[in-house]
C-alpha cells in the first residue's frame, strides 16, 4: 500500500485495535495500536484473524478474497490498482455501472478508490 493509505489508516483507525496481516516485507503501520503479524501467521491462521475482525482494510488480495467469505465483517477494500477516474468515466452519458463507495449497490459500498479509508 502506498505511504498515503498507511497514513490514512493510522489516522482513521487510531481508536482501534489493529492486527496487521500480510508479507513481512509490507509496509508496516507505525502505530501504537497496531499488533504486527506480517510475514509470522500462516494462511489458516489469518483467516482466524480475518473472521473475528470487526473491519477488514486492504487491497485486491488472498486475504481480501478470505474476508468476502464472511458477510459480517465490514470491508474496505483500496483499490490501488484503478484511478478515481476509472470509475467516474461516463461512455454515452451511463455512469459505471459498479461504482465503488456507491452504497445503492452493496457488492461495491466497501470499495474505496479514493484510498481515504474512512469509517463509513
Amino acid at each position: 500500500m502506498s505511504d498515503s493509505v498507511i497514513a490514512a489508516i493510522a489516522r482513521n483507525y487510531k481508536d482501534w485495535m489493529i492486527v496487521q496481516v500480510g508479507a513481512a516485507d509490507d509496509k508496516p503501520i507505525n502505530a501504537r495500536n497496531v499488533i504486527d503479524q506480517r510475514g509470522r501467521l500462516s494462511i489458516w491462521e489469518t483467516a482466524a484473524e480475518i473472521v473475528t475482525a470487526a473491519r477488514f482494510v486492504g487491497v485486491n488480495s488472498g486475504p481480501m478474497h478470505i474476508a468476502n467469505c464472511y458477510p459480517r465483517v465490514s470491508k474496505r477494500i483500496v483499490l490501488m490498482e484503478f484511478s478515481m477516474n476509472y470509475f467516474t468515466k461516463c461512455e454515452k452519458g451511463v455512469p459505471f455501472p459498479l461504482r465503488p463507495g456507491d452504497v445503492r449497490n452493496w457488492l461495491t459500498s466497501w470499495l474505496d478508490p479514493a484510498h481515504l479509508l474512512q469509517q463509513i
